[in-house]
């Protein structure tokens, strides 16, 4: 007969207890709505970004440009564009010529390098170019010194239709210095931006006017192409841009080493799919503490659901149902409501899913709100499986204990004793996963046993090893708990995963050494952290209730009554021990994660001053010329030396630069971008031998030496060899005795985000000369401070694309004069180096910049009427790093809107809890309130209960979080990173736990207070 209606006892069960049930679904439907939020939010990024990041496109899917050559002559131009014009695929070619330039306007403000555009009268990048008008502009008919610009560029160099222009730029061997241009026009911002490609920041001219300026005729260095409307997908974008390139070489096999195809489409689709699988990676590792917290609360409230129906179980089991009927009453019970919590979750997932779209774009300061809500049949079945599978998981436990039930104890009202050790099934459990446990670490190569530290080189092998080595913590601890006691047990596991996790974050992240992802590694520390510490203090908290009992007593700033009331709600915290653990785990979950993420994310936006000067050498301002000087000026001599300088500038040297090329392998195929300084012994040293700007090299760790030219005593003698090859031409290596580079580290980035090292010190790699052949040079070393590090986010390569993660090259003047790159360039410079006496971070940094390209480019100033140069950058080296630590940052932020959601969760298990607990105290309560204690007194029993759950769950995040933040800050900075906390940040999560304490403690103890005395007196549970 029960077998029969165990169903029916669910749905009933469901039915009959609506307010209990609440709770359950709101459990469930919060893990739903996360899930399902981070699924819609990804699908919706994926279609938006590729709309935002298209824009930039036009109709444009594919780019030709040449490769280590400036331009195309007009025969390769028409060989190219006949062949490619007549594919099926293609339906519009075009040709063009460009330019990169700097501008200056009659302000005297500088602007970094534009793409400079000219186009055929009857070509407009397929579309049309709206003026703010409405006009449609016609650029044929543009005179010689006139320039169209998009609104963005006119509103960062603030001029209007009229102003002039003055422009420098350099191609081939013709330099450009202060062409002045006038502006007839400026693109409309409402136009239909997937008309035109770059109409923001667009400048350009006719291709005429472009070649009368630089005195070449017929030249052209971009082609774009247009496909048909069939070619969409990105396979279909792929097979198009590989038809492109053979077509080509097959056609005109000259072109194969001289052309360069980009996919432009194709690679932003790549583009934007990388940033999608990264932004759900992210979202999946930081958001599965919030489902840990999900399931906490689930659990807990299944686990006083239970406890409030024992007799009803009891009396079910007296009248013959079975064990496993009961367990499945519960459980079908649970499915039930966690059906009816994944559709409300399914709902809550598409407000989240919008929410999050727009905080991207709120943190990244663009309008999200045109990116439509992409909600798929895979979000659906996503969400709903995961509200099963929410509910079922959660409901196991409490299910089994409920089966377990005493049935003649629990109805002549008595409770059952806690047991001090678990039962004999857990014993062989904790054997299996010890054994298991010795199993995987024996099998892993390298062995942490045989190898010590070198296993935990590679983050993989790392990572590897941290699962294992939980299997040895966790089994003995169930060992113990079986054989000695629970909470001796519970303990050492406790103590273990703390052990184990800060034994990882304090001396393994200094023993890595490659690899990279790392985000599951990460989310292993993050749990290991929590729940050692929720299992620490949950397993001790009779224990941490004596000691605040004992601070009371002991205090003398509150009466007795508060004494009492106090004590009162530390008896009851403690007597719950499960219910106040589960409890306090969920903010101790979402706190760790949140605080982590503030401290790390502040610390790393404002605290790297130091580790920015040492990667830069000490140096405060670049400055750039677009137009290379003789050294015979002696720049830096007279910077230094400017009367407005003398008490801001201590030193200043010169070099030569080329940015943005591709080097080549040993089969002379183009690969990773790059940059190359070209220097002498005294861009570095002075004539005593000492630094003017200190480059570390990475790991030349053999002897010191004392003697040499480099009188620095903690030089190595490999860094002795290395610079004296560079400086000096000495052989670094007499088996190779070719010349030397020194690079930053190149990296590999087809892969993003799983980048590696493409190549490392000892490979060969070669440079084309100007006689044709190619000159090998040996990579003497890695630079671990590179002030030219960052030139590449703020120069712009010929074809107007800026280079970005590039290498950077240092090469001896001597061959830079027979290099391609460095073109009739002999005894010039064209980037300079400054010193200050102030911080990095100082903003005086900032000002002195401003003043530099005031000095070297004002109309009237004296530097530019006596050398006619104009056109140099000054920027201050922080605020070229602050543009990528801003990035970050706001990354960070849009993170921590992410983990919003997981306030929630504290808050409803924390009312959960208060509603419980309340139920509870019922006759409690009426025994105070005759004894005379207040409502008021009675209300503050119930709140300080929650308050002092909360606190111990905002304590144990904000430890965990920082031990997190300062950890990764320490490594990733090699411990020049200052460790800063948010105290804004921290505050507010300070207020918003302590908030949501009160909140959920009051309501059900306000109602509480208002029953009568006698009433409560006679209430039994």
């Amino acid at each position: 007969m029960v077998r029969v209606v165990t169903p029916f006892l669910s749905l009933k069960s469901i039915i009959r207890r609506k307010q209990r049930n609440i709770a359950v679904i709101l459990g469930v439907a919060l893990g739903v709505t996360l899930v399902a939020g981070i699924q819609i939010s990804v699908d919706s990024s994926l279609v938006g970004w590729d709309y935002f990041f298209t824009l930039g496109l036009g109709q444009i899917d594919a780019t030709i440009t040449p490769n280590f050559i400036p331009a195309f002559n007009k025969t390769v131009t028409k060989d190219i564009l006949s062949t490619v014009s007549q594919l099926d695929i293609v339906s519009a070619t075009a040709a063009r010529f460009q330019v990169s330039v700097t501008v200056q306007t009659e302000k005297g403000t500088i602007e970094v390098g534009r793409p400079f555009i000219g186009y055929f009268s009857n070509e407009t990048g397929f579309g049309d170019l709206f003026l703010e008008n409405k006009s449609v502009i016609d650029l044929g008919k543009l005179k010689s010194n006139e320039v169209v610009l998009g609104f963005q560029l006119a509103e960062s160099l603030d001029v209007k239709t009229g102003d002039t222009l003055y422009l420098s730029a350099t191609f081939k061997n013709h330099s450009l210095t202060g062409i002045a241009l006038q502006v007839v026009g400026i693109l409309s911002d409402k136009q239909d931006t997937r008309n035109f490609e770059y109409y923001g920041n667009f400048m350009g001219t006719t291709i005429e006017n472009l070649w009368n300026l630089f005195g070449v005729s017929q030249e052209y260095n971009q082609i774009v192409v247009k496909y048909t409307n069939n070619i969409d997908t990105a396979d279909e974008l792929k097979d198009a841009g590989e038809t492109i390139e053979s077509s080509l070489i097959k056609a005109h096999p000259y072109l194969e080493d001289i052309i360069n195809v980009r996919n432009s489409r194709k690679e932003t689709l790549d583009i934007v799919k990388t940033l999608a699988d990264s932004l759900s990676t992210v979202e999946w590792v930081f958001g599965s503490l919030i489902i840990f917290a999900a399931l906490l609360v689930t659990v807990n409230i299944q686990s006083m659901s239970f406890e409030e129906r024992e007799k009803n179980t009891a009396i079910i089991r007296a009248f013959g149902g079975t064990k496993g009927q009961i367990a499945r009453f519960f459980i079908n019970e649970s499915l039930g409501l966690g059906v009816i919590g994944a559709f409300i979750g399914l709902i809550g997932g598409i407000a989240y899913g919008r929410f999050l779209v727009l905080a991207f774009g709120y943190a990244f300061g663009f309008d999200a709100s045109p990116i439509p809500i992409i909600i798929t049949s895979n979000a659906i079945t996503t969400a709903l499986l995961s509200g099963l599978i929410i509910s079922f998981i959660t409901a196991v436990a409490p299910a089994i204990n409920a089966s377990k039930v005493k049935v003649a104890q629990v109805l002549r009202g008595l409770k059952e004793e806690t047991s001090k050790k678990v039962t004999q099934r857990y014993f062989w459990i904790g054997i299996v996963l010890f054994v298991l446990g010795v199993l995987f670490v024996l099998s892993l190569k390298p062995n942490p046993i045989l190898d010590g530290k070198n296993a935990f080189k590679d983050l993989a092998d790392a990572e590897s090893i941290y699962l294992p080595v939980l299997f040895l913590l966790v089994g003995p601890g169930l060992i113990i708990s079986q054989k000695v006691s629970r909470k001796i047990g519970l303990n050492f596991v406790a103590l273990g995963m703390l052990g184990w996790a800060l034994f990882n974050i304090f001396i393994v992240f200094d023993w890595i050494e490659s690899g990279s992802g790392g985000m599951f590694y990460l989310i292993y520390l993050l749990f290991s952290l929590v729940i050692g510490t929720v299992i620490l203090i949950g397993s001790n908290l009779s224990t941490f209730a004596d000691i605040m009992e004992m601070l009371t007593q002991h205090l003398k700033i509150f009466g007795k009554q508060t004494q009492s009331i106090i004590m009162v709600s530390l008896r009851h915290m403690a007597k719950e021990k499960r219910r106040s653990t589960l409890t306090f785990a969920l903010f101790a979950s979402v706190l760790t994660l949140n605080i982590f993420i503030a401290t790390w994310s502040y610390s790393t936006r404002y605290g790297l001053g130091e580790t920015i000067s040492t990667l830069t050498a000490d140096s405060d301002i670049l400055v750039y010329s677009s137009t290379p000087l003789n050294k015979a000026i002696n720049f830096p001599t007279l910077l230094k030396n400017a009367a407005d300088f003398k008490n801001s500038i201590d030193d200043v040297v010169g070099a030569l630069y080329s940015s943005g090329f591709g080097f080549l392998n040993q089969s002379f195929v183009s690969a990773y971008p790059a940059s190359v300084v070209a220097v002498e012994k005294s861009d570095f040293f002075d004539s005593n031998g000492d630094w003017k700007f200190r480059i570390d090299l990475q790991d030349n760790k053999s002897e010191k030496f004392e003697t040499g030219t480099y009188k620095n005593q903690d030089l190595t003698t490999e860094d002795k060899r290395v610079w004296e090859a560079l400086f000096e031409d000495k052989p670094y290596n007499e088996t190779a005795p070719y010349p030397i580079i020194i690079t930053s580290p190149i990296y590999d980035f087809s892969s993003f985000p799983n980048f590696k090292l493409a190549k490392k010190p000892g490979d060969i790699v070669y440079l084309p000369l100007k006689n044709g052949s190619f000159q090998p040079f040996v990579i003497a070393a890695f630079s671990a401070t590179n002030p030219f590090s960052q030139l590449a986010a703020v120069v712009p390569t010929g074809n107007g694309i800026t280079i970005s993660g590039g290498s950077t090259w240092f090469i001896n003047e001597k061959y830079a004069e027979n290099i391609t790159l460095f073109n009739d360039m002999k005894d010039k410079e064209n980037v300079f180096l400054v010193k200050t006496p102030f911080k990095v971070m100082d903003d005086k940094n900032k000002d002195l910049a401003t003043n530099i390209e005031e000095y070297a480019n004002g109309l009237n100033s004296t530097f530019r009427k006596q050398y006619g140069f104009h056109g140099i950058i000054s920027v201050d080296i922080y605020s070229i790093f602050e543009v990528q630590l801003e990035g970050q940052y706001r990354f960070f932020q849009y993170i921590q809107l992410f983990t919003s959601l997981g306030f929630l969760m504290g808050i409803l298990g924390l009312l959960v809890v208060s509603i419980r607990s309340v139920a509870e105290r019922k006759r409690e309560i009426g025994m105070l309130r005759a004894i005379g204690i207040s409502s008021f007194g009675i209300l503050i029993t119930v709140v300080l209960e929650l308050l002092f759950i909360a606190f111990i769950g905002f304590f144990l995040g904000l430890l965990n979080g920082s031990i997190m933040g300062y950890a990764l800050l320490d490594v990733n900075t090699g411990g020049t990173g200052k460790f800063l906390i948010p105290l804004d940040i921290i505050g507010l999560y300070t207020i918003l736990t302590m908030l949501s304490a009160i909140i959920a403690a009051v309501i059900p103890g306000y109602r509480a207070v208002k029953i009568p005395a006698s009433e409560a007196l006679r209430y039994i549970g």
